[in-house]
């Protein structure tokens, strides 16, 4: 290894004499030191891993099935039993505050439609509090879980200043104009 440095410094003094050539030479010289450090970092790294046991298993991607079927329902089993989860872990923080139905039901939309709430009559047990609702220009009065014959509208909780309806499995919410 000297025997290679020793001609290839004699080697670069010949090529110093043309002045064109000294970029390249640098270049030479810059590729050589690269190629001969990464040679040792390597050499290193094995005998550092022989010395050690460290072994770098294979990632296993799923559990040795492989379908040559172009069916997406074998596909899609491939996909399942896949171990890609350990690689990507995702820590998912559960909330600490349960959220509660009635936090759903008071922040629910707005009802944008025929029936309007007039007013409420409030009850001190909330199931026998009175919404007074406008349909088609006549007040009519509903209880909690009262079926609206108009559109199939269910009330679901009558609060102060809103009522919450259930219509098509969505909730909504009529507030006092």
């Amino acid at each position: 290894m000297l025997s290679l440095f020793i001609m290839r410094f004699f080697l670069l003094k010949i090529r110093l004499k043309n002045p064109f050539r000294t970029l390249n030479c640098n270049q030479f010289i810059f590729i050589e030191l690269s190629i001969v450090f990464l040679v040792a970092f390597h050499t290193v790294m094995v005998f550092w891993s022989i010395i050690y046991n460290d072994s770098n298993d294979m990632f296993i991607l799923y559990d040795g099935q492989s379908y040559d079927s172009q069916n997406s329902t074998e596909k899609a089993k491939v996909i399942d039993s896949s171990n890609l989860s350990k690689m990507f872990d995702r820590k998912i923080n559960k909330p600490d505050k349960k959220i509660e139905m009635n936090d759903v039901l008071f922040y629910s939309p707005e009802y944008i439609g025929e029936i309007k709430l007039v007013g409420v009559i409030e009850h001190s047990a909330p199931s026998e509090s009175i919404a007074i609702l406008e349909v088609k220009g006549k007040q009519t009065t509903h209880l909690t879980r009262e079926n609206i014959n108009y559109e199939d509208i269910v009330i679901v909780k009558i609060f102060t200043d809103r009522v919450i309806i259930k219509r098509n499995g969505k909730y909504y919410s009529l507030i006092i104009n």
